[in-house]
């Protein structure tokens, strides 16, 4: 009886390693993916591992170095920030501004309209994604205030 208790919570423990690897809890901070999230809002991001990221996803990506974000310092590689912005155009697609989206690269947008985003720093290598929004942090702050 003891080996299977014992199977049961290894188990259990090495399934929470795995959720925590692969699933990770990011705060929004700002007011620019309104009216979907708002500030302080908690979501659920699943780890980006070469999945096609689609259009209309919500993403979370790495800021592009020497981004100057309201009240923080420019970023780095070593002051990295991240976005949460929606995915407009994939490679391929036509830019807002009628380029084309290059290979390798998405074009974000937030939801609230005028902000800081592709518009402002053009198309995001894929590769600085950290995941996917899956969904809302239940229990947490939630959008309906």
């Amino acid at each position: 009886m003891w080996a299977v208790l014992f199977g049961v919570v290894i188990s259990a423990g090495v399934a929470i390693v795995v959720a925590r690897a692969a699933l990770v809890v990011v705060t929004v901070r700002g007011g620019s993916m309104e009216p979907t999230l708002r500030d302080g809002d908690r979501v659920i991001v699943a780890r980006w591992r070469r999945r096609r990221i689609q259009r209309d996803a919500v993403v979370v990506c790495r800021a592009p170095d020497g981004l100057v974000l309201p009240g923080m310092p420019p970023t780095t590689a070593a002051n990295p920030a991240l976005l949460v912005k929606r995915v407009s155009a994939v490679a391929g697609d036509l830019q807002p501004d009628g380029r084309i989206v290059p290979a390798g690269h998405i074009y974000l947008l937030g939801d609230a309209g005028a902000d800081l985003d592709s518009r402002e720093f053009g198309p995001v290598p894929i590769v600085s994604v950290v995941g996917s929004m899956v969904g809302k942090a239940p229990g947490l702050p939630s959008s309906s205030r």
